[in-house]
């Protein structure tokens, strides 16, 4: 699903304009974004949590060549979700 077929199922369940779906949807979609880049967790109950962590430095091989590279620290979102959804996607599965 694209975001913009999520802005039209939206638009169409709450009877209001692709517009305004539009604006709500990725009002929204920012604030999560903003926390995450301040380092907050962001749970969404029902849905799941989206949260920041740390991954250290380390050295690997290039794939392409075998020689050792430096691969910097870094942070990465994770998003664990609610145990609803994944029972619901395992049922949807069945």
């Amino acid at each position: 699903m694209t975001l913009a077929q999520l802005e039209a199922i939206l638009a169409e369940r709450l009877g209001v304009g692709t517009g305004d779906a539009s604006r709500v949807l990725r009002g929204a979609l920012s604030i999560v974004v903003e926390g995450l880049a301040a380092g907050e967790t962001v749970k969404l109950a029902g849905f799941g949590t989206f949260e920041v962590r740390e991954r250290a430095a380390r050295r690997r091989k290039d794939p392409r060549n075998g020689r050792d590279i430096d691969v910097p620290a870094r942070r990465r979102v994770v998003f664990r979700p609610a145990r609803r959804v994944g029972e619901s996607v395992n049922r949807s599965a069945d």
